[in-house]
């Protein structure tokens, strides 16, 4: 996507040890309304709605036990 927009922005890697470089970054460009399109952060991003949410960032995701069932079915 970095090739058609006009203002790209490189993340570290979304791990739970870079939470606090996400957030900080997040608040840095205003960020407000997260839509997680990638199945390899889902699960990050459902673990830390809460946590976005006290610095008014809406994550559009399900809750993390959803994800998670959605990602590996065989734990059904």
């Amino acid at each position: 996507s970095k090739y058609y927009y006009y203002k790209f922005v490189k993340f570290p890697k979304f791990k739970d040890e870079n939470i606090k470089k996400i957030l900080d970054k997040l608040i840095k460009l205003k960020v407000h309304i997260v839509i997680p399109t990638s199945d390899q952060e889902l699960i990050f991003w459902s673990k830390w709605s809460n946590y976005f949410k006290k610095f008014k960032i809406k994550l559009f995701i399900s809750n993390y036990k959803i994800v998670d069932i959605c990602l590996d079915k065989l734990k059904l």
